[in-house]
């Protein structure tokens, strides 16, 4: 499968719901996607791995850093996401809705 996808930006949408599925999405320079591109389409190819913790990407004789906003970074390192972290909330939540009255509630009807 895919693990991660590298490009100059990403839409916002795309990259909440990529990144809450855990795939990595380094920010990089045009310079860097061009030379990344060329090393891709050699026909011997190249392998390129990503190093979240220290930003950098490697592939054949290129290594360069890359951008990812420290939350993020952070959850990749520790293997987390948004659902895990909700549900480390659980008794908090749940003691929370407990505490509501009825009117305090929203009832959804389908």
């Amino acid at each position: 499968g895919i693990r991660g996808i590298i490009g100059t930006s990403f839409a916002g949408i795309f990259y909440d719901n990529a990144r809450k599925n855990g795939l990595v999405l380094p920010i990089v320079t045009a310079e860097v996607r061009d030379q990344l591109l060329l090393l891709a389409a050699d026909e011997n190819g190249s392998d390129c791995q990503i190093d979240i913790e220290n930003r950098q990407i490697t592939a054949g004789v290129l290594h360069c850093t890359f951008e990812m906003d420290g939350a993020t970074r952070g959850s990749l390192i520790a293997g987390r996401d948004d659902t895990l972290d909700t549900l480390d909330l659980a008794d908090t939540i749940s003691t929370y809705e407990s505490k509501l009255t009825e009117k305090m509630r929203v009832s959804v009807i389908q």
